[in-house]
């Protein structure tokens, strides 16, 4: 609150923290102004309490993710990887860095790569069908290509990322050893 009515005082007192300005004359706009700013306030903390959430489950998803043998990854439609954990390099040989550069079907052998589009074509119409149940997941075994240039047998679970009406958002995930 103050009386002096110029507009550098105003902007002065935002910039330092302020959630209001009010003239001596206006006194009557004070309470709806001490209750906007401890509803910004409340806001402001339920938003840090959400923010500190997210990133204690980033950590969390990271420090399992990082530590694990096991391969996690997203992939888009054009069977790009847009995520591969590092346990990748423990099964194939391949760095993450290596890996991302690749298509999915990269390092298949010819046979393996028509099954594997076949099954993620036939899943994308299921679910775009409203087919599949909620939370749908399909097991897939094939071979892949070790760096060394033998062939290891993968068995990995997938899904595609789906919004509220059940329709695929254009990415999936799958995990496997």
């Amino acid at each position: 609150m103050t009386a002096s009515p110029d507009a550098e005082t105003a902007v002065n007192c935002m910039k330092a923290g302020a959630s209001d300005f009010i003239l001596n004359e206006n006194i009557e706009k004070l309470p709806s102004a001490v209750r906007e700013a401890y509803r910004k306030s409340l806001d402001l903390r339920e938003k840090e309490a959400q923010y500190t959430k997210i990133r204690n489950n980033e950590q969390h998803f990271k420090i399992i993710t990082e530590s694990s043998r096991d391969v996690l990854f997203i992939c888009n439609l054009k069977l790009q990887y847009k995520y591969v954990s590092p346990g990748i390099e423990f099964l194939t040989g391949y760095t993450v860095e290596e890996i991302m550069q690749m298509q999915i079907i990269d390092h298949l052998p010819e046979e393996d790569e028509i099954s594997m589009r076949e099954t993620l074509r036939s899943e994308l119409e299921n679910e775009l069908a409203g087919i599949n149940p909620k939370n749908h997941f399909r097991k897939v075994q094939f071979r892949q290509y070790h760096k060394e240039g033998n062939l290891i047998w993968v068995e990995a679970v997938v899904r595609f990322f789906t919004g509220r009406k059940r329709k695929a958002k254009g990415n999936f995930w799958g995990g496997g050893p």
